[in-house]
């Protein structure tokens, strides 16, 4: 049922608060769903989603905009179909193990400078 939900909307949303998590979030599990059905999709510009949805930046929003969500799904409705196919293509477990390695040392390099922690020694 939920999949014939999503196939029947002319717009598919993925509002994300910004939070301390979605600041280091990679792709939520929905992000590639929604993809395969090739649909505009709006989204909030948190985490790893600009770099997936690169063919409609224009579809991603401030989370503390309110408005500016609701410019998006305007503007989300004049878009045909958007094919994803060569962004899903980059969805492979090692470019996913890459990433959350990278996330990884990026995460801990800041909480280091937090605690003045140099793990260059180590």
């Amino acid at each position: 049922k939920l999949m014939i939900a999503i196939s029947t909307a002319d717009v598919l949303v993925i509002p994300y608060a910004k939070t301390k998590f979605t600041e280091y979030m990679l792709t939520p599990y929905k992000l590639p769903e929604y993809m395969a059905f090739n649909k505009p999709i709006v989204c909030s510009n948190v985490g790893q989603m600009k770099d997936l949805l690169q063919q409609t930046p224009d579809l991603m929003f401030n989370p503390d905009d309110e408005s500016g969500l609701i410019g998006k799904l305007e503007l989300a409705l004049s878009y045909g179909k958007v094919n994803y196919k060569k962004e899903l293509m980059k969805l492979t477990w090692k470019n996913l193990g890459e990433k959350i390695h990278n996330k990884l040392l990026e995460f801990r390099n800041h909480k280091s400078k937090d605690f003045g922690i140099n793990h260059s020694t180590r």
